[in-house]
Order: structure tokens, then C-alpha cells, then sequence
């Protein structure tokens, strides 16, 4: 009653087992080359972010430290026009 032959089972198996070890090997290896490539942009990015930060770092820490004195001024500016100088005292 049984229609299946066994050297199927046999070929089924086999199938699997070479799939399995062909997969694996073939896994292993994209995985080894995209840990390289990978780590290889992360530097490069990490680079050209650390080179923008300080340029970023810069402009900002020299924007808040002139923006205080900025407002100051232009408060003081605001004083000397009549048309507000209501609003300040």
C-alpha cells in the first residue's frame, strides 16, 4: 500500500543534509564579508561624523556665547526707538 520507494527517503535526506551544509557554509561567509564591510563604513562614518561634530560643536558653542550678548544689544536697541520704548518700562 505504500507508494513511495525507499531511495527517496534516502534522496530526501541527503538533499536536506547537503542544502543544510552548502547553506551554512554559503551563511558563514556573507556573514564574515559583512562584519568587514560593515565595520569598514562604520569607521569611515564614524570619521567623517567626528570631523562634522567639531565643526557643529564650534558653531554652536560660539553662537550661544555671542547670543547672550546679541539679545542684550538688541534689547538695549529696542530701548532707544520711542515707538517701544513704552513696552520696557
Amino acid at each position: 500500500m505504500q507508494n513511495r520507494k525507499p531511495w527517496t527517503d534516502n534522496q530526501c535526506i541527503i538533499t536536506a543534509f547537503l542544502l543544510h551544509a552548502f547553506c551554512s557554509s554559503t551563511a558563514n561567509r556573507v556573514q564574515r564579508y559583512c562584519i568587514y564591510v560593515c565595520s569598514d563604513t562604520a569607521t569611515v562614518l564614524q570619521w567623517h561624523c567626528t570631523s562634522v561634530a567639531v565643526v557643529l560643536q564650534w558653531v554652536i558653542g560660539v553662537f550661544f556665547a555671542v547670543l547672550p550678548f546679541s539679545l542684550h544689544t538688541f534689547g538695549l536697541f529696542m530701548q532707544k526707538l520711542p515707538i517701544f520704548a513704552a513696552e520696557f518700562y
